[in-house]
């Protein structure tokens, strides 16, 4: 009895270092893409970065109005 005991603590340590460490992981994702894309914001913030906000803003009210269209023709 007293060696399952033992068996069943360490197989719930062992799923919860490997909960804990694919936590670490995927924080360590986070943060590595984080600082990938801080400098690619910072190049796009000057001028050819807002021009390209504003054609954003401007296709999006013609998704919209293609979606209107779709759902009058259905």
């Amino acid at each position: 009895m007293l060696i399952r005991h033992m068996l069943a603590i360490s197989a719930q340590t062992y799923i919860a270092t490997a909960i804990i460490i694919i936590i670490i992981i995927i924080i360590i994702i986070i943060f590595v893409t984080a600082v990938v894309a801080v400098p690619e914001a910072d190049i796009d913030i000057g001028g050819p970065g807002r021009a390209g906000g504003l054609t954003n803003i401007q296709i999006d009210p013609a998704v919209k109005s293609l979606r209107r269209e779709s759902i009058t023709v259905t």
